[in-house]
């Protein structure tokens, strides 16, 4: 059983991180009065994790500490359909960033991709709006396609012991199917393709750098490096989060020592998420380093303001 402290230290934890990553780019919008479209990306993503810790830490506490109201009325399908729906388009914006990544760093010898260049900061605000939209309409079938098989065991005329009352989930075949590949696959295959093309773009662009004096600048090569690495770290993220996904589906949740292990991977996903993208941010790092030298400086302030102490 997954205990009550570790949800709350994930929830404060992830919604911390994702509204510092709000704050800061809401504190550059107010300064400059316009946002670049990676910190525009980053805003939607910061929102989207909010909502998505929230929503995990309640359907896990509801699971793990009242079972039964978990599954009474229309409980898990809001908590099953608002949790799918988070999850698909957070995958989309991971989607849609490594693009953005990939028209900025990659180089480009067909027209269509310099077209899509100048044209991505009009292009991708309706390439989110429509992920948002389709990511909620492959969630809501859910509600049709799933059922829970509700197991007890009866002693004698004795009514029925809550604890001893086994549930098992079952998820409709070819709707998990066609909502995998669209909410799941399709966008994990183009952040793939986008990370394979740029990597290789910046592989060049290095022997390029290395046998001539011209191409890119150190520190715009140090910026392009952070982004692959960035676009690494968040393929690798979600890549555990689907191979929990699949190990929870085979598993049925029939055992909760497990599912709570799967559980604490799920609900650590927005804090990391968020982590990652702060180390992605120049102006989110200095931040964080802003914060802790003030930190610091408060700690050491009561000492040298007392002075040592005698007896």
């Amino acid at each position: 059983m997954l205990p009550l402290e570790s949800i709350v230290l994930m929830l404060v934890t992830g919604v911390t991180l994702n509204a510092v990553i709000l704050a800061v780019n809401f504190n550059e919008w107010n300064k400059s009065r316009t946002l670049q479209l990676c910190d525009q990306i980053h805003i939607i993503m910061g929102l989207t994790n909010i909502l998505l810790q929230c929503a995990l830490g309640l359907q896990s506490t509801l699971y793990f500490a009242y079972t039964p109201l978990l599954y009474t009325g229309y409980g898990f399908t809001t908590c099953a359909v608002l949790v799918t729906f988070l999850v698909y388009f957070n995958i989309w914006l991971n989607a849609w960033l490594c693009a953005h990544y990939f028209t900025k760093i990659a180089t480009f010898t067909y027209p269509f991709f310099e077209w899509l260049r100048g044209n991505i900061s009009v292009i991708m605000p309706k390439l989110i709006l429509v992920s948002a939209v389709g990511s909620f309409s492959i969630s809501v079938p859910y509600i049709w396609n799933s059922r829970v098989e509700i197991h007890a065991e009866y002693y004698g005329n004795a009514s029925v012991n809550l604890s001893d009352i086994r549930r098992t989930l079952h998820v409709n075949s070819t709707y998990q199917l066609i909502a995998a590949f669209l909410g799941c696959f399709f966008p994990f295959m183009i952040s793939n393709l986008c990370l394979g093309h740029t990597l290789a773009s910046l592989w060049r662009h290095v022997r390029r750098i290395k046998h001539t004096d011209s191409g890119l600048s150190p520190p715009n090569l140090q910026a392009h490096v952070r982004a692959a690495r960035t676009m690494t770290l968040l393929l690798l993220l979600y890549l555990s989060y689907y191979v929990a996904q699949v190990v929870c589906l085979v598993y049925k949740y029939s055992d909760k020592t497990f599912s709570a292990i799967i559980c604490l991977l799920s609900l650590s996903c927005p804090a990391v998420h968020s982590g990652i993208l702060i180390q992605a941010s120049c102006k989110m790092r200095k931040y964080f380093s802003h914060t802790l030298m003030v930190w610091e400086d408060n700690a050491l302030t009561p000492g040298l303001l007392h002075g040592p102490q005698t007896a």
